[in-house]
């Protein structure tokens, strides 16, 4: 990705040091780790300070370079009325949000639409939270109770009726259930926040396997409970974050036990990360950081990384939209309404979901046209596309592959853009048909 610098780069780093977003961070991260004792209270706070002026230094240096060589915009779809802590989420293919709820047991499908939420299951008489949920199959998903049992449940979406089966029991009592995964078709991967490892459940015999993972780049040394949270699979990684390290990682597994075959690789450190989602086309990363109200983006290889949006209140979470906003390279970010009202006690803000795009500009090219190739291509289409700037987001058609029509854009057998027989160095510049 190339850098376009601004020439304006002092003027917009003084915009993002009196934004509100700026302003939101400072109040947090005070707000946080502040000792009892009054005798230790100025040192600390003064510590503290020292920190959180490098982070919105770090900050606004970041968001300024990428505002300035992207667009990024974000949009909140659906706000929660109850204080609500979404902790995980997951989409179906039709586009309707299934939200793992930490502050409930009731598992609630939302039209982000139209606001339409309507229950599918309680599940109470389970526990009173739901950590982690995950898609194992189109509109078959798999999901965690905690704190009154442990329990993990299989979703069948795909009858008129839903259809909710128990599956197994939570592995340890001393377990602390957060994110899940499907290993593939027959095994699903849990996180254990308090063991620091990842259990494998299986589907077909209903009962969990051993710890399959247990290493201490997933522990909490301070044992709170605050080990590995979320995890995403990839053929043959697993990647993983932890949170009481401040690290984003990655770790080689067998694609069919889940059991680790190598050590774990620190991607990137020093935030404190909650949950993320993998972007193998970009080669990065969107991590949610829900102190900083920050999402950031994680290069993969270098792990260089870089706030992409602030202003989120109390982000946990982040998968791909699925229906037109994947076409688009759209993602939902779920949110607390706000980590200081729940370390205060005293929640009155529900969380929220929002809708987050993320668009590479190359000489004033915006790429949200990128993700809706794949698409189309996996459907045998191709994408034709209308003039996209930063200020401007083109209208996108499908058209049969091989069509004849003006101004069809081309590819050749190995999937690189050509137009009028000239190789455009792969790079998707959109020009007006």
């Amino acid at each position: 990705m190339n850098d376009i610098r601004s020439p304006n780069l002092d003027a917009e780093i003084k915009t993002v040091l009196r934004s509100e977003s700026t302003r939101g961070i400072v109040r947090n991260c005070l707000q946080y780790d502040r000792p009892a004792s009054p005798s230790t209270q100025s040192r600390a706070f003064t510590m503290r300070a020292t920190r959180c002026l490098s982070s919105v230094i770090t900050y606004a240096l970041f968001t300024s370079v990428a505002f300035a060589r992207r667009k990024v915009t974000s949009e909140a779809l659906y706000q929660f009325d109850e204080p609500t802590w979404i902790e995980n989420f997951a989409v179906r293919a039709n586009g309707l949000v299934l939200p793992a709820r930490a502050t409930s047991a009731i598992l609630t499908e939302l039209n982000l639409a139209d606001g339409n939420l309507r229950t599918i299951a309680n599940e109470s008489s389970f526990g009173n939270a739901i950590m982690g949920i995950t898609q194992v199959a189109p509109d078959f998903f798999a999901m965690n109770t905690m704190y009154c049992d442990l329990t993990i449940l299989s979703v069948n979406l795909r009858e008129d009726v839903p259809i909710i089966k128990k599956i197994a029991e939570g592995p340890s009592s001393t377990s602390v259930l957060n994110g899940m995964a499907a290993l593939n078709s027959e095994t699903v991967l849990i996180v254990d926040q308090a063991l620091g490892g990842i259990w494998a459940i299986s589907l077909s015999n209903r009962s969990p396997s051993a710890l399959i993972i247990k290493d201490e780049s997933m522990l909490d040394p301070n044992n709170t409970a605050n080990g590995v949270n979320g995890i995403r699979v990839r053929p043959g990684i697993l990647y993983f974050n932890n949170p009481a390290l401040g690290t984003f990682a990655r770790m080689p597994i067998d694609p069919e036990s889940g059991v680790k075959t190598g050590d774990a690789k620190v991607i990137a450190s020093g935030q404190e990360p909650d949950d993320f989602e993998i972007d193998e086309r970009r080669g990065v990363a969107y991590l949610t950081n829900g102190p900083a109200d920050t999402l950031l983006e994680v290069d993969l290889e270098t792990g260089r990384y870089e706030v992409v949006l602030g202003g989120l209140p109390g982000p946990t979470t982040v998968r791909w939209a699925n229906g037109h906003g994947a076409l688009h390279g759209a993602m939902y970010v779920a949110t607390t309404g706000g980590y200081p009202q729940w370390l205060d006690g005293n929640p009155t803000v529900g969380g929220a979901i929002y809708r987050v795009l993320v668009d590479d500009c190359i000489d004033g090219q915006c790429d949200g046209a990128m993700r809706a190739k794949e698409i189309g291509e996996r459907e045998g289409l191709r994408l034709v596309a209308g003039r996209s700037t930063p200020s401007e987001q083109g209208d996108f058609k499908m058209v049969d592959e091989g069509q004849e029509q003006k101004g069809v854009r081309k590819y050749d057998d190995n999937d690189e853009f050509v137009e009028d027989g000239e190789l455009v160095e792969n790079k998707w510049r959109a020009r007006e048909l």
